[in-house]
Parts: structure tokens; sequence; C-alpha cells
């Protein structure tokens, strides 16, 4: 769809969630930027390069991480509780 369109693969999610469907989600996006950086980082001529885009992999895994850990923790209620179960109606 993006060769179609003249826009970058990078830019595709966000026309996908313009035109109303379904938007990348955050764990597939750093996911899919860790792997793009480790692809660069085998083409990289240079070895200041090539530490740079494994850098930046490393960086986007620990993101992709956070966020599915995060999704792993229980959702906490923020009710308050009465001390005394006996004045409940």
């Amino acid at each position: 769809m993006a060769a179609k369109l003249g826009i970058s693969k990078h830019e595709e999610p966000l026309l996908v969630a313009y035109r109303g469907l379904e938007m990348e989600s955050d764990f597939n996006y750093f996911a899919r930027r860790a792997e793009e950086e480790r692809k660069a980082a085998t083409r990289a001529k240079l070895e200041v390069a090539r530490q740079a885009h494994l850098e930046l992999a490393s960086r986007y895994e620990d993101m992709g991480q956070a966020i599915a850990a995060h999704a792993r923790q229980p959702v906490r209620s923020h009710r308050l509780e009465l001390v005394n179960p006996s004045l409940q109606g």
C-alpha cells in the first residue's frame, strides 16, 4: 500500500490510522523498529554506525519489553474500601 501511494513504509501505520483502520500497537512498533535497527547494523560500513544501530535496537527492545511487562500487571482498583463492612447499606 505504501509504495502505491508514494510514502515510506514507516509512514504507513499513520495512514492506516488516519483511514480508520487498525493502528499498529506500541509493542509491535518497538519490535519492528528494533528489527529494522538490527538489519541496519548488519549493513553499516563503519563500526561506530553499527554500534549506534545496535544501541538503538536495544533501546527499542527495552521499551517494547516495558510495555509488555506493564500489560501483564493486574489492573488495580481505585475504589475506596470501607473500613467497617457492616456500614455498607
